[in-house]
C-alpha cells in the first residue's frame, strides 16, 4: 500500500478483520502492519516465513498514540508476540511464547457478543495499565453500542468502567 500512497498526507485506508471491512483515517506517515511484523520478525531472528497477525491498538491514556500488536506464529500456535510503535516502527514490549495457541483470545466479534452488543456496535482494541491489563501485549476491547461503553479483556471478561491499578496488586 505504501507504494501506491506516498506517507506524506493522512488518507482513508480499509483494513479487513475477519468479519467486515473497516475504514478508518490513517495518517502516512505511521508504518504499515506489514512493516510491523517485519520489525517484530527481525527482533526474533525469524525470517519471512514465520506467519505474522497486526492489530493496531490505540492507547486509552494517550489517544493520538498506537502501537501494533505483533503475533508470530500459526493462529493457534503464537511463539512470539510483541508490540511496535505505529509511528516509529520501534520494537517495545515483546515476549517468546511457547506455540501452544493464540495470544489474541478474543476478536471484536466475539467482543460484541460477550458485551452484548447490538447490531451497529463497534469493537476496538485498545490499552492503558488498569484492572483489564497491567501490559500493553494483553489489550483489550472497547465496545461501543448505542447504550454505552463497555471494555472485554482476553480472558472474556466485561466490565463497565476501567478500574487504576494499585499498587502490589
Amino acid at each position: 500500500m505504501s507504494e501506491l500512497m506516498g506517507r506524506s498526507s493522512p488518507s482513508c485506508t480499509k483494513m479487513y478483520s475477519a468479519y467486515r471491512p473497516i475504514s478508518f483515517e490513517r495518517d502516512m506517515s505511521r508504518i504499515t502492519p506489514e512493516e510491523a511484523i517485519q520489525n517484530a520478525r527481525t527482533k526474533f531472528g525469524f525470517d519471512k516465513s514465520t506467519r505474522g497477525n497486526a492489530w493496531q491498538v490505540r492507547h486509552l491514556d494517550r489517544p493520538s498514540e498506537a502501537y501494533y500488536l505483533i503475533e508470530l506464529g500459526a493462529s493457534d500456535a503464537a511463539v512470539g508476540i510483541a508490540t511496535i510503535d505505529a509511528d516509529t516502527g520501534e520494537v517495545g514490549v515483546y515476549a517468546a511464547l511457547p506455540g501452544l495457541g493464540a495470544h489474541i483470545a478474543v476478536d471484536a466479534q466475539m467482543a460484541i457478543e460477550l458485551a452484548n452488543g447490538e447490531k451497529g456496535a463497534q469493537a476496538e482494541l485498545v490499552w492503558k495499565p488498569c484492572s483489564a491489563s497491567r501490559s500493553p501485549l494483553y489489550p483489550f476491547w472497547e465496545v461501543r453500542t448505542t447504550s454505552g461503553i463497555k471494555y472485554v479483556d482476553q480472558q472474556r471478561r466485561v466490565v463497565d468502567k476501567l478500574e487504576p491499578t494499585r499498587p502490589g496488586g
